[in-house]
């Protein structure tokens, strides 16, 4: 125990600016207590490591002399030797000055129980150690000058180049590295480094000669220092003036640290915001980070968005779950590529259930029934191309209701937030949804005559009056394009694309007090190859309540922009009070019949079958006297004798199969008794 004291006493006294300050030490039986002076910085080996610090030459340099004096102090001390010299056992303190530290350790007494240290940990830790060390049996435990010296040339390296230990030596392992050490190889291993690198050629000699397998051939610490000195130009390096320099320069790399870190944390804010407000609406986002409730809101009027995925239920049955969860999500990826670029929120999604709404919670006018719309266009014309991954032959098939009117919305729970809507608007809209057909746009009234009123060119068909749970019959609508619509459709917006245009060319506004000239339902069949030239006729009504007198040609007046346009003009919207020549294969051949007869003709054979009507003088006239057409049912044309002839301006109920059933119901019906 007094060798242990004497070593304590020899160890208080060792006092330098580059030699770690020791405190103390307690020694017992099996145990070990060492405390030395804490640095700041910690080991010269993570400040080398810390890609964050740069260091220059002149940092390199301050670092290896600093080294190079506390070692001279300790070779000309009581211990002589340190013994253990490595990058680990050089600290550096807040002032930016290397201190060697762990001297004298190895002299204190081992542990009772011996750290069971693997053969890659145990070489690792020999790779500062010289060769004629590694060779003996019995390493002396202090060491020898001249393996400092080796040791001290491995540190340079680490310094001059940043990089570990035979750093540039990857290939190999460390016991690799110590056996070749060991061996009397010719010329000996020893650390390589780049040829281009930018140390001075007179440190590349410095730190060589450090580590020459001659002992005797290398250099003192005396002589390094010097060698240090002259490659600084002669100057002696002080503590003072490299405190200042590498404080300065410290601080200006703090300052780019700095705004790295600003521009890297402000990058992350910005990635936790935009997930953010992918999950909640952007204002209401920013008033839960800034620490304010939600107030909910109340808003005059909202369009509301819902798709149900025909057949969902027997897709997932013949799938694997991660194939659903794989097919959903590349659905919803392109659901939402296509809401990205609309005024709209997605509010949420449950399973195949898709949910959206336009004007809330930013108000956009009126705009929100158009924005609505044309999302539902797009999103359909996005299914048509849609392939599901595991199953690419089968078609996928989208069902949407759209409904637009008042709803209150708010932030419903604190542990997860969800923004949600209230009303009865949420309801019709939904029941929009479940009341469609697959590939269809089932719109309410509401829906149809808010897209009306923009006047933004949207098509509807009349679907009819439906059944709707909780509101009874409803008229409702489907919305079957736009005009203008760059993405295609399915075949089923066609069909009902078409209707539209037969049915905007085809009907006649009827005020409340007049008498309609319809077509039964069948006729609509008929159009397609009968056409009906009538030529100076009156009605069998009151001349007032007549729909129409033709007198000759007759023409369109467009309500868009009031001009007169040719028959077939499809900018017409509504017709004037002539009766026009009807669209698509029905036309109107000239005829130089007499006023009180009218011809029919068919696209075949031309062949009039004349049909005798009250002439235009006559009030109120029943004729029966010639033959008049009757269209069936089915379609088909035939003639039969005119007994009574009778209008009627009754609409037909809406068939749920037919989609163009209100379509034919609002086109003027011929009734033959």
């Amino acid at each position: 125990m007094h060798r242990w004291s004497d070593l304590h006493v020899q160890l208080k006294e060792l006092h330098h600016d580059n030699l770690n300050t020791f405190v103390g030490a307690h020694v017992e039986p099996g145990n070990s207590y060492i405390l030395w002076k804490y640095c700041a910085k910690g080991s010269l080996q993570d400040v080398l490591e810390n890609e964050d610090i740069v260091l220059d030459w002149m940092f390199k340099l301050s670092f290896a002399l600093d080294i190079a004096r506390g070692m001279e102090y300790l070779h000309k001390s009581t211990l002589k030797s340190h013994g253990n010299l490595k990058s680990t056992n050089c600290v550096v303190d807040s002032y930016w000055v290397v201190k060697v530290t762990d001297f004298g350790v190895v002299t204190f007494p081992p542990e009772d129980h011996e750290d069971v240290m693997s053969r890659h940990a145990a070489c690792s830790a020999l790779l500062w150690t010289a060769p004629e060390l590694l060779r003996l049996i019995e390493r002396p435990k202090k060491g020898t000058q001249r393996g400092d010296v080796f040791s001290y040339g491995i540190v340079l390296q680490e310094i001059f180049f940043r990089v570990g230990p035979y750093g540039f030596d990857t290939d190999i392992t460390p016991e690799e590295i110590i056996e070749r050490v060991r061996n009397t190889e010719h010329p000996p291993f020893r650390p390589c480094y780049p040829g281009d690198c930018e140390v001075p050629d007179k440190a590349l000699v410095l730190m060589t000669s450090c580590w020459d397998e001659c002992p005797e051939h290398r250099p003192n610490f005396r002589n390094i220092r010097r060698g240090l000195i002259e490659l600084n130009g002669g100057r002696t390096v002080s503590m003072m003036d490299n405190m200042l320099a590498l404080m300065e320069m410290y601080s200006s790399r703090l300052e780019q640290l700095v705004a790295d870190r600003t521009e890297e944390l402000a990058q992350e804010k910005a990635k936790t915001d935009r997930l953010l407000y992918q999950m909640l609406p952007a204002s209401v986002a920013d008033q839960l980070k800034s620490g304010r409730a939600v107030v909910p809101e109340f808003y005059d009027a909202v369009s509301i968005f819902f798709s149900d995925i025909v057949g969902f239920t027997t897709i997932a049955s013949k799938s694997k779950p991660l194939e659903v969860v794989d097919f959903l999500n590349d659905l919803y990826t392109a659901f939402d590529d296509v809401i990205y670029k609309k005024d709209v929120y997605k509010v949420e999604t449950i399973g195949d259930a898709y949910m959206c709404v336009s004007g809330c919670p930013r108000r956009n006018g009126r705009r929100h029934a158009m924005e609505i719309a044309e999302m539902a266009l797009d999103l359909v014309s996005t299914v048509t191309n849609f392939k599901i991954r595991h199953r690419p032959n089968e078609a996928l098939q989208l069902r949407i209701g759209l409904h637009t009117g008042p709803c209150a919305a708010g932030v419903v729970g604190v542990a997860m937030p969800r923004y949600c809507l209230f009303g009865d608007t949420v309801n019709v809209a939904s029941r929009m949804e479940s009341t469609g057909k697959a590939l269809h746009i089932h719109i309410s009234s509401a829906m149809n005559e808010a897209l009306l009123a923009l006047d933004c060119g949207f098509m509807t068909v009349e679907r009819g009056l439906i059944e709707i749970k909780g509101k009874g019959i409803q008229k409702t609508y489907w919305l079957v394009g736009r005009e203008g619509h760059p993405r295609p459709l399915p075949e089923t917006f066609s069909k009902l694309q078409q209707a539209y245009c037969e049915s905007s060319l085809l009907s006649t506004p009827a005020s409340p007090t007049s008498t309609s000239l319809s077509l039964h339902e069948g006729m609509y069949g008929a159009l397609r190859k009968t056409s009906v030239a009538i030529s100076n006729f009156s009605m069998t009504s009151e001349p007032d309540d007549a729909i129409a007198s033709a007198t000759g040609t007759a023409s369109m007046i467009c309500t868009r922009c009031g001009e007169r346009h040719e028959p077939g003009c499809l900018c017409v919207e509504k017709r004037s009070a002539s009766v026009d020549t009807p669209p698509g294969d029905v036309f109107v051949k000239p005829s130089d019949v007499s006023a009180t007869n009218a011809q029919v003709f068919t696209k075949t054979d031309e062949v009039p079958t004349k049909t005798k009507l009250a002439p235009a003088s006559t009030n109120n006239a029943d004729v029966s006297t010639e033959t008049a057409v009757e269209i069936t049912e089915t379609g088909d044309v035939s003639t039969k004798p005119v007994a009574d002839v009778k209008t009627s301006g009754q609409p037909t109920a809406a068939s749920e199969d037919d989609p163009t059933a209100n379509l034919k119901s609002s086109i003027p019906r011929i009734e033959i008794s």
